[in-house]
């Protein structure tokens, strides 16, 4: 369900890619789970929608970022924002410092290319 109402965004980057190959390398693909097994060096004990998942990402977020991050109102477009959206745009924000600082890894580490020549890879 969450693939299929972001894949009219998924076809805008991939359209994006094709026709512009020079973004390739500035373009990267996060998956915030990947990432806050990386951030928190395991896997997640809890599912992000239950309460001990929300705080146990929360309390990494915190640490990271600061207590306040998830205090003030979340609004946008199409109204609130969920705890777990915030938390996964601050996963992608935590690995896109990594990148930006060249410590990012990539799984896996030699990826393979799909039929247009883009590498098949998820940044932590």
């Amino acid at each position: 369900m969450q693939s299929f109402a972001i894949l009219p965004k998924i076809c805008e980057v991939d359209r994006l890619l094709q026709a512009r190959p020079e973004v390739r390398g500035r373009v990267y693909e996060v998956h915030p789970e990947v990432s806050f097994a990386a951030w928190a060096g395991h896997a997640m004990r809890h599912a992000k929608k239950r309460s001990a998942g929300k705080r146990e990402r929360q309390a990494l977020i915190a640490r990271e970022f600061g207590d306040g991050v998830f205090a003030r109102p979340r609004r946008g477009l199409g109204g609130g924002v969920g705890a777990d959206d915030l938390a996964d745009g601050f996963a992608a924000l935590w690995t896109a410092a990594l990148i930006h600082a060249g410590r990012a890894v990539r799984l896996p580490k030699q990826p393979a290319v799909d039929a247009t020549g883009l590498p098949m890879h998820i940044w932590y």
